[in-house]
C-alpha cells in the first residue's frame, strides 16, 4: 500500500512538472509570435513612429495611445519641457 501511494505521488509530481514546462513553452511561443507579427506588420503595413522623419503632434501628446511613450520621447528630444 505504501509503495502504491508513493508511486502515485511521484507520478503526480512528474505530471505537474510537465504541465508547468508545457505552459512555459506555450507562453514563449505566444511571445515569439507576437514579436514576429508586430515586426512584420510594422515593416509592411503600419510604420512606427520615427522621431527623425515625423514632427511631434500636440494631439498625440494629449491622447493616451499605444504610441504615446514614443511621442513623449520624441518631444523631449525635440526640446519640449516636461510641463508642456
Amino acid at each position: 500500500m505504501h509503495d502504491t501511494a508513493s508511486t502515485v505521488l511521484q507520478l503526480l509530481k512528474q505530471e505537474k512538472l510537465c504541465f508547468i514546462a508545457l505552459l512555459h513553452f506555450a507562453n514563449v511561443l505566444k511571445w515569439g509570435r507576437r514579436m514576429f507579427f508586430s515586426y512584420i506588420f510594422s515593416i509592411s503595413f503600419f510604420p512606427g513612429f520615427d522621431p527623425y522623419s515625423k514632427s511631434v503632434c500636440e494631439e498625440e501628446l494629449k491622447e493616451p495611445t499605444d504610441k504615446r511613450m514614443f511621442v513623449v520621447a520624441a518631444a523631449l528630444k525635440a526640446g519640449y519641457s516636461v510641463e508642456k
